[in-house]
């Protein structure tokens, strides 16, 4: 094994102990998977029973379907805000739900606040004081405008109608108070629809899948599925620029995102909640455009040093359509895989020891923002810059690094561990370790990072479409 070789998996192993070490969560405050999920789906129960108070009022259909779904999501809400560590948004939402001005409280609680700066504790403290005020029905005719504009601000999801409602009556703007009720059911219909449609469309891209899945392995097997190819294949003298391009890639995402902890994110916090998102935004696109970018830029100089180029690794519009296509059909096959790796990880996840727990990825909370350059950074972020350069490094660079010398077997699960360390650990390990996997199989099958990019954006595009949908 080479020394650049020898550097590059032992920076993944200080990844991997890094993620490791992430998973151990102690403060209060700090949104969990665990409770980002009972949260999503509190705030889509509670769409769901704003659609049945509209079809009741408009289609005379059974007024029961609204308080079964309140009730659901009020389960939802009270199981994440029960816990010790439950984040303000947790306590927010049931606050909301229920009125009581005991959850509020706790957002000055010292758990909440350890480790706040300044900014962010006076924030909290003013925020409490305002939903005091609204369910106390002490609200001023003069702090109405301001208490509007901070609640939409907060990334409520359904919840937030709930808490406007709950504002203009306090004020006794009731008629005020009927026109929110309507705009939430008017933006609860336009947004629980198109979610329903994405659950059918996966429902009969399933058995789609299984049968690619099947007709895909037949074809394997026979060795049919290889796209043939004359280019000059990469040799065992080759492989060190690949890895020397990936370890590059690594370095530069650590030492930028140690900038970010050291020096951006203790000047981002000192403002205020509005402003921080928009600056969040723009250092994730920078983080993700440069880091990409500049690495992007190394390994096409150390290629063209040996007289390779970008093309070789799979980087080419060669047979675009045809590769966007199969990226197409080979998600469809990936996504009952993808399911079923969900599915069997939280069961086993059930035997982690308590206190472990996965720290949310940070844009998506950008996705539920009100913010729109912080929705559209994201957007950027997600669907577009991450499933390029990722793949680049994680396909084109470390997986044909491995094959240049290890079977496909090999290059394929250890670059799918690798890409799987590097997204949440440990929630989303097992299924975005099927993903890389596949995006391997994709590579292999046609020597084209196309399909490999096409399906990554699909997956973290319906992702975004998914989280901004249940946040409106």
């Amino acid at each position: 094994m080479s020394p650049h070789a020898v550097t590059t998996w032992l920076l993944v192993a200080a990844l991997s102990l890094f993620a490791i070490a992430g998973t151990r969560i102690s403060t209060s405050g700090i949104k969990t998977y665990e409770e980002s999920e009972l949260l999503y789906n509190g705030d889509l129960a509670l769409k769901a029973s704003t659609v049945s108070r509209w079809a009741a009022k408009n289609y005379n259909k059974p007024a029961e379907y609204e308080n079964m779904f309140f009730r659901l999501a009020y389960a939802f809400y009270k199981t994440a805000a029960s816990n010790p560590n439950a984040s303000p948004d947790a306590l927010r939402r049931i606050g909301v739900l229920t009125g009581s001005p005991e959850y509020f409280k706790k957002l000055t609680s010292s758990k909440i606040l350890q480790g706040k700066t300044e900014v962010e504790r006076k924030e909290l403290e003013s925020e409490k004081a305002m939903w005091l005020a609204i369910y106390s029905k002490q609200v001023h005719q003069s702090e109405i405008k301001d208490f509007d504009r901070r609640i939409r601000t907060l990334g409520l999801g359904s919840a937030t109608y709930y808490a406007l409602s709950d504002l203009y009556e306090a004020a006794g703007q009731f008629n005020k108070a009927a026109t929110i009720d309507r705009e939430a059911e008017r933006q609860a219909v336009a947004t629980f629809w198109p979610i329903v449609l994405i659950g059918i469309l996966m429902v009969i891209a399933l058995p789609f899948g299984f049968f690619v899945l099947i007709w895909f392995t037949m074809k394997w097997n026979r060795d049919e599925m290889y796209k043939k190819t004359n280019e000059r294949p990469m040799a065992v003298s080759d492989q060190d620029s690949l890895y020397l391009s990936f370890n590059f890639y690594l370095i530069a995402m650590l030492a930028i995102s140690a900038l970010g902890i050291m020096v951006i994110q203790p000047k981002l916090s000192m403002m205020e909640s509005n402003q921080r998102a928009t600056w969040d935004a723009v250092y994730m696109l920078f983080k993700a455009a440069s880091v990409g970018g500049l690495a992007t830029l190394v390994m096409s100089s150390l290629l063209k040093g040996k007289n390779f180029s970008l093309r070789d690794i799979g980087l080419s519009a060669d047979n675009l359509w045809k590769n966007v296509l199969w990226g197409i059909v080979g998600y469809c096959a990936m996504a009952p895989l993808i399911l079923t790796a969900e599915r069997l990880w939280r069961d086993i996840q059930k035997f982690t020891p308590e206190g472990i727990d996965t720290p949310v990825n940070p844009i998506t909370s950008m996705f539920a923002s009100s913010n729109t350059f912080a929705v559209g950074a994201s957007l950027v972020s997600a669907v577009l810059l991450a499933p390029l350069f990722e793949e680049i490094f994680f396909r084109g660079a470390l997986y044909q690094g491995m094959r240049v010398r290890q079977g496909f077997a090999v290059s394929a699960l250890a670059s799918a561990a690798a890409f799987a360390i590097m997204h949440p650990f440990p929630a989303s390990f097992l299924p975005v370790f099927i993903m890389g996997m596949g995006f391997a199989v994709m590579m292999e099958a046609r020597r084209s990072l196309v399909p490999a990019i096409t399906a990554h954006a699909i997956h973290n595009g319906l992702s975004f479409l998914m989280l901004f949908l249940l946040s409106r």
